[in-house]
């Protein structure tokens, strides 16, 4: 999935919904701060906003940036087995932000990966059609 930050998660969402009639997987304003808060069927992926975090540092934390501003920021790639794509982050000494293969997601740093923030994942998406036999 791709994924957008938001300075004001209801504007946000109800301008999207406004200009946008993309089908709404979820739509949880309670959602914890590392988890997006809406998700939008894009036909062939999902389309997740997040809130931007509160501090500098809560922001390096989870996504391994400073920058608070909103944006597209995150592209999520579904793979066949997290545990083995750990194992080559590790051997390929590509650092972890967070989260692990047993928790289902994980965050790889941008510098290690050309600039991109990428989230990681062998799990489709909350409401997400099937895709590829997954």
């Amino acid at each position: 999935h791709w994924g957008a930050l938001a300075e004001n998660p209801d504007a946000t969402f109800a301008r999207m919904q406004e200009l946008w009639p993309a089908p709404v997987l979820w739509n949880d304003m309670t959602a914890p701060i590392d988890r997006p808060y809406a998700g939008f069927w894009v036909g062939d992926g999902v389309f997740a906003l997040y809130r931007i975090p509160d501090s500098e540092d809560d922001m390096e934390r989870l996504w391994g940036i400073r920058q608070r501003r909103a944006r597209v920021h995150l592209m999520s790639l579904l793979v066949d087995d997290l545990r083995a794509a750990e194992a080559v982050f590790r051997s390929e000494n590509i650092r972890i932000l967070r989260g692990s293969a047993k928790e289902g997601l994980i965050v790889t740093h941008p510098d290690d990966m050309q600039g991109i923030i990428l989230a990681w994942s062998d799990r489709a998406v909350q409401g997400q059609p099937s895709l590829c036999g997954k």
